[in-house]
């Protein structure tokens, strides 16, 4: 079965229907008690990224100038998301 859901891909999969490919976010409390694993470790990008592209800032709306603003004042929450690994597990 294939979906582009992925609240039906995780339950398929948390149900023995099948595997899935979803963010770790998604799956991080059933990974911890076991209720889901991991396959094929070595295929699973390790790295996550998130670029802010955007024209010159000269003439950017004032709503696009908050929100790259904000994402500023939140990039370390967002890269602990990103990460898979709370600050807490990481020991931070």
């Amino acid at each position: 079965m294939i979906s582009d859901d992925f609240t039906v891909t995780k339950a398929f999969a948390l149900n023995h229907a099948g595997i899935c490919y979803l963010p770790y976010s998604l799956l991080r409390d059933e990974l911890n008690t076991g209720d889901a694993k991991t396959l094929l470790e070595p295929w699973v990008p390790q790295e996550r990224t998130m670029l802010l592209v955007y024209p010159d800032k000269r003439h950017l709306p004032l709503k696009s100038q908050l929100f790259i603003e904000f994402i500023r004042e939140k990039r370390a929450e967002f890269r602990e998301k990103l990460s898979g690994i709370s600050q807490t597990e990481s020991g931070e």
